[in-house]
This record gives C-alpha cells, sequence and structure tokens, in this order.
C-alpha cells in the first residue's frame, strides 16, 4: 500500500501540467474574484452614508438628536431645508430624508411616540431598507433612554414637591 502511494505521489509531481492545475490554478481564480468583487486594492474603510435631514421642531432635543445620530460611525446627517430635501429624493438625487416634524420635544417629553419621518424614493425601497432598521433602532433608543430620564426627573420632582408640600 505504501509503494503505491509513493509511486502515485511521484507520478503527481513529476507532471507539470497537474501541479499546475492543482495549485496554481485555484490560486490564480480566487485572486481574480477577489480583485474583481472589492476584496484586493480596496482600503478597509467604511463609507459614510450621507443622509439628509431636515429639523422642522428646530428645539434643543431634535438638535441633541441629529448631533448623536450624526456622529454615528458611517453615518452623516446633512441638514436640508424640507423643500429642499423633499424635492432631492422626488428628483432620485436622495434615497431618503429624516424629517423631525413640529412637536417632536413636546411627544419626547410626555412619552408618546415623536413625529419622526423618513421620506423615501420609491424606485429605492430596496436600498433604504437596511438604512431604515439601522436608523430606527438606533433612533428610538436615543429617544428612547431621553424619555425616559425625563419621566424619571419628573416622578422624582413631583415626590419632593409632594414632601415640601407635607413638611
Amino acid at each position: 500500500m505504501l509503494n503505491i502511494t509513493r509511486k502515485e505521489l511521484k507520478l503527481f509531481f513529476a507532471d507539470k501540467r497537474a501541479l499546475l492545475l492543482t495549485f496554481l490554478l485555484p490560486i490564480a481564480l480566487i485572486s481574480l474574484f477577489a480583485l474583481a468583487f472589492g476584496g484586493i486594492g480596496r482600503n478597509n474603510e467604511s463609507r459614510q452614508y450621507e443622509l439628509p435631514g431636515s429639523d422642522l421642531d428646530s428645539t434643543q432635543e431634535s438638535k441633541r438628536v441629529i448631533s448623536l445620530l450624526d456622529s454615528e460611525k458611517g453615518l452623516q446627517v446633512v441638514q436640508f431645508s424640507f423643500a429642499e430635501g423633499q424635492e432631492l429624493v422626488k428628483k432620485g438625487k436622495e434615497n431618503a430624508i429624516l424629517i423631525f416634524h413640529k412637536g417632536f420635544e413636546d411627544s419626547v417629553t410626555k412619552g408618546v411616540n415623536p413625529p419622526i419621518e423618513l421620506m423615501i424614493d420609491e424606485a429605492k425601497e430596496a436600498e433604504v431598507g437596511l438604512l431604515r432598521q439601522a436608523l430606527f433602532s438606533k433612533l428610538f433608543t436615543i429617544i428612547g433612554s431621553s424619555g425616559m430620564k425625563k419621566k424619571v426627573f419628573v416622578q422624582i420632582d413631583s415626590q419632593y414637591a409632594n414632601l415640601n408640600k407635607e413638611l
């Protein structure tokens, strides 16, 4: 059995064509596909997604949320007026625009659903799907923590107010 294996290995290594097809061809094909699909020659930095935003509320809370979103890695919020952003989406120059409508800060303070809208170009809905999931999960984490803090402070203030009345 060992003699047969030794004989076959000698024949295999003597055949240059077999060696080429076994080792060099797969390496060449893998390198070619990696080059074609972007695995070689690109820097490893992820591209920042520029998301147009329109702040119709213009309150401290909406500005805070926008700055927190803008500080996220891979996301840059670019401010536009509502009409300008809407026009960019309608013309297909932008995939989507994030709109903070009036009453945003009041709704966060009250703990109700904030008036936020992600207006998208319906022709690019598939492209916006991942953005929508990532954006709203981060957005509601920011808003939820802020709303909970405010509710806790209101509760503490009301407890201390009742305590002061009793004294």
